[in-house]
């Protein structure tokens, strides 16, 4: 998943910090990042590693798929995750429950893990946008059909 380019992503990294009403200061120091190294991130000058998509995310409920490719909210719906998981995770104790449960569990406490599986997600959405969009579109079209 990368950028369509640097100065597009920057932008949108900007104009996210800008919605928030922050300082460059305050949103880097949330990030865990230099405020200088934010700057450099939104004017293109540097590419942002894992745990700043990590953290861009946690911390300030960004959506991903938007600063990639500037399609799509810019911040994700909070409740949208719990709702379409919620079958895997609660009551369960299906395989796919306890893989979910077991993903969360290394996903939030290590940051191996999640190095890996940022970079293994970016090759996915990069290779199969189309696919992924198609999707998604289907699946949005199931929970809210048309009325004829």
């Amino acid at each position: 998943m990368e950028p369509q380019n640097e100065s597009t992503f920057g932008q949108r990294v900007k104009e996210t910090r800008k919605r928030l009403k922050l300082m460059q200061k305050e949103f880097a120091e949330k990030l865990e990042i230099a405020d200088t190294t934010l700057s450099d991130i939104e004017t293109g000058k540097h590419k942002p590693g894992y745990d700043f998509y990590y953290n861009i995310v946690s911390v300030y409920n960004v959506n991903l798929y938007y600063l990639f490719f500037g399609k799509g909210e810019m911040f994700l719906n909070p409740n949208s995750f719990s709702q379409d998981f919620t079958f895997a995770i609660d009551g369960d104790d299906s395989e796919i429950s306890r893989d979910v449960r077991e993903f969360f569990h290394y996903f939030s406490r290590s940051k191996l893990v999640r190095y890996m599986i940022l970079g293994y997600f970016r090759k996915i959405l990069h290779s199969e946008n189309e696919a992924i969009s198609i999707d998604m579109n289907s699946l949005n079209q199931e929970k809210n059909p048309s009325e004829d």
